[in-house]
């Protein structure tokens, strides 16, 4: 009877500590953050109307959201560029996973060989540019990827 409490106690043991990694690990991968990439609202003269973020599901990919959160820490200041005074081609919201409130947006303006980026809407917030080759260039494909997956 004892060895038999004993097999069951550690069954039960074990049981729980394959349950419980499996948990850890799912609960690793999720990201603590939501990255929603919106699309600018042209008004009539070419004028920013607001960001519609109605289509914008977000990103689940948590090597996107990485990706997207390193190259956004590997930002160093940039000179603003003449297309900065276009309409830009997307918006980011950054928030915690449950909120809907932003503690970051990003102003995006790209073209072939250009990426500018505004962090904030603060008016003295400087432009940026991505500092590492790899990560601008995956930051493009994933936003080039959401805009177009978006609709527009």
């Amino acid at each position: 009877m004892n060895k038999m409490v004993r097999k069951v106690t550690i069954a039960v043991l074990i049981v729980a500590l394959i349950i419980s990694n499996v948990f850890f690990i799912r609960k690793a991968q999720q990201s603590d953050y939501r990255i929603q990439i919106g699309i600018p609202v042209n008004a009539a003269g070419n004028e920013l109307s607001g960001i519609d973020f109605t289509k914008a599901e977000p990103l689940k990919n948590p090597d996107e959201i990485s990706t997207i959160l390193f190259a956004l820490m590997n930002t160093q200041d940039a000179e603003k560029s003449e297309l900065t005074d276009e309409i830009p081609n997307a918006v980011i919201f950054v928030g915690k996973e449950k909120s809907n409130v932003a503690q970051m947006t990003v102003t995006v303006w790209m073209n072939e060989s250009t990426l500018v980026l505004k962090i904030g809407d603060d008016v003295n917030s400087g432009y940026k540019e991505i500092g590492n080759e790899s990560y601008s260039a995956d930051f493009q494909r994933i936003l080039q990827e959401h805009i177009s997956g978006s609709g527009n």
